[in-house]
Order: C-alpha cells, then sequence, then structure tokens
C-alpha cells in the first residue's frame, strides 16, 4: 500500500514539475530579445535605432504600437493625478535644439512670424524671422511634430508622428520613429493646442494641407498611414477618399491635388474623385510609378500647370520630373549623377531629404 502511494506521489510531483517546466519555455520563447550579444549590435544610425527600439517596444510582441503608448500614458497621468505632493519643475535646458525638423509655416499675414516643429521637439513660434524661437506646445500633447499648414482665416493644423525614419527591424514593421497621436489645432496663433479627437488613433501625419480654394478655411487635407483624409468642417469629423499609406501630396492654388498612395501617384481635382495618372510601363512621357523610395510634389505658385514631382529609389535619387501641363505627360528633368545627386547621405548610406 504504501509502495503505491508513494509512486502516485512521485507521479503528480513529476506531471507538475513537467507542466511548469513547458510553462515557463513557452513564456521563454515568446519573450521578445532585442539582442543576443553585444558583438551582434549594428553600428552607426542602424545600430540607435534598435537600440531605441528595444527601449520602447512591447517585450512580448516586439512592437511599438500606438495601444502600448497610449495605455503608458494613461498610467502615467492616473499616477500625476493621485499625487498628494504639488511638485514644480522648472526646463533647465538643453533650449537650443529643438530637434530635427520637418515642418515650418510661414504665416500668411507676417513673414516675421515662422511656426516650427521637430520630430520630439515639440513646436517653436518666431516673431523675428527665426532670429529667435519661443516654445509654444502643450507638454501634455503630443511632441512628434511633421507636418504644419496655415488656413486662409489664420487657424493652425499640425501632423504628429514621424513616419520615414520608422524602425524596420528586431520584430517590428513600421512603427513610427516616435508614434503620433493626431492632429493638433489652434485658433490664437498658436497660444493654445486642442487635440482634435476624431484623429487621436492617427500615429503619423507626415503631411497636411489647408486647401487654398476654400475661403472659410475648413477644408483640410491630410496624408495618413491609413488613408488620405479630408474634413470640411474644420476637424470635427474626417472622410477617407483614399485608402492605403498615403507618404505626401501636393496642392495648388486652385485645390488640384497629386497624391503619393503606396508609391503610385493620384490626381483629383476636388479632394473626393481620384484618378491615377502614373504608369507602370514608362514611356518618354510618363511617369512612372515607384514602388519604394520616397516621392514628393512642388506645384508652381505662378502657373499650376508647371508641377514637379522626385522620385528615390531605395537609398538613392531616381530622377526628377516636370510636367508643363497639369500632369497629363511629363518629362525627366534631371537624374542621379556624379555631377547631380542632391540627397545627403549618412554614414550608413540613408538619405535624409
Amino acid at each position: 500500500m504504501r509502495f503505491k502511494f508513494y509512486h502516485y506521489i512521485s507521479g503528480i510531483s513529476f506531471l507538475a514539475f513537467l507542466g511548469f517546466f513547458l510553462t515557463e519555455s513557452q513564456v521563454k520563447e515568446a519573450r521578445y530579445q532585442p539582442r543576443e550579444s553585444q558583438s551582434s549590435i549594428p553600428t552607426g544610425i542602424a545600430g540607435y535605432m534598435e537600440y531605441i527600439n528595444s527601449m520602447r517596444a512591447n517585450e512580448i510582441t516586439g512592437e511599438v504600437t500606438l495601444a502600448d503608448i497610449q495605455k503608458a500614458e494613461n498610467e502615467l497621468n492616473a499616477l500625476n493625478t493621485n499625487k498628494t505632493n504639488s511638485i514644480t519643475w522648472e526646463p533647465r535646458g538643453p533650449d537650443n535644439k529643438g530637434g530635427r525638423t520637418r515642418a515650418l509655416v510661414i504665416d500668411k499675414d507676417n513673414s516675421s512670424i515662422l511656426y516650427t516643429g521637430s520630430v520630439g521637439g515639440g513646436l517653436f513660434k518666431s516673431i523675428n524671422g527665426g532670429a529667435t524661437w519661443n516654445y509654444i506646445g502643450d507638454p501634455q500633447h503630443n511632441q512628434s511634430i511633421v507636418s504644419i499648414t496655415q488656413t486662409s482665416t489664420g487657424d493652425l493644423y499640425v501632423g504628429t508622428g514621424e513616419l520615414f525614419q520608422g524602425y524596420y527591424g528586431g520584430g517590428s514593421t513600421s512603427s513610427p520613429q516616435f508614434a503620433g497621436k493626431g492632429v493638433l489645432k489652434s485658433t490664437d496663433d498658436g497660444a493654445s493646442w486642442t487635440e482634435l479627437t476624431s484623429t487621436l488613433s492617427w500615429s503619423s501625419v507626415p503631411r497636411i494641407e489647408a486647401d487654398p480654394s476654400d475661403p472659410s478655411g475648413n477644408t483640410i487635407y491630410a496624408a495618413t498611414t491609413n488613408g488620405f483624409k479630408k474634413t470640411t468642417d474644420g476637424g470635427t469629423t474626417w472622410t477617407s477618399p483614399l485608402g492605403g499609406n498615403i507618404w505626401d501630396f501636393a496642392i495648388s492654388p486652385t485645390g488640384k491635388l497629386f497624391v503619393n498612395r503606396n508609391g503610385n501617384t493620384m490626381y483629383s481635382t476636388d479632394g473626393t474623385n481620384f484618378t491615377e495618372i502614373s504608369a507602370p510601363i514608362i514611356t518618354s512621357t510618363s511617369l512612372p510609378r515607384r514602388g519604394s523610395g520616397r516621392i514628393r510634389y512642388a506645384i508652381s505658385p505662378q502657373d499650376e500647370n508647371y508641377v514637379y514631382c522626385v522620385q528615390t529609389n531605395g537609398n538613392a535619387l531616381s530622377a526628377v520630373y516636370r510636367s508643363v501641363d497639369g500632369g497629363s505627360t511629363w518629362s525627366k528633368i534631371g537624374q542621379k549623377s556624379n555631377n547631380f545627386d542632391p540627397l545627403c547621405y549618412t554614414n550608413s548610406g540613408n538619405p535624409f531629404a
């Protein structure tokens, strides 16, 4: 009897140990491991981006998601709310570096007034043509400023969340380097800002533009990683005339749009109906599609029939195209060569433009 009881207890103990061992193994296998050894750490910008991602990423999934960021913000706000002691903070610097700048707008009525923002340092304003700057952002709002526009009535709209310097390795896909939180709006020359609640789920807004043909100033367009957005009521509600990943766009004085959707150039005269004007087959008068790399547009303010398009191929300039008939036909006016390579390269070969 004792012998059977002993074997019964031993069997239960063995099964319990085996279950614990398997559970621990599964947890360890699922846990995100950003690096295995110091020797495997990349150098230069690639190493920096991997390090930053490993500090921010979810330890289980290895991803930097907007949901995790919002959860952390909510937990931080809850801690601040529960504090009984009042702590006063004073800025101690550095106060001379705003960070890498991707957004700049000149006030429509006074060229001495400038607004700018950095990808991780917030919003700044100058009233003397850029000689000095003052921080005008709200520390409680997202500080990754990547696009700014001013309407015909003077209202300011700011897009948040960096797209092009996103981290692409170590278990992450295309999470922005600094995840955004939609669009901010100011109606008092930047003195105060409001988060547009209908945009809070937008993790990156690389381009935002007011429609210059709308005298009310209520029509705004925004490029996001989840479609081309349009509002006609000053940002209260938005529609998505185009789906896909919108990297950039340009708008003419009369409201004509050239939009980069997943490397294809889309054209619209009303911001609602779009037609692709890029071509899968390259001819002497076509604008080619671009599967990878970046596309930027510029429209002449004097004659909107003159449209320019810069395309990159991976980490290098591909070509510069020009249309003199509003985008119907194109000609190549520049291509990378030893004498023409305007992109500025980093040590790792990545361009900044």
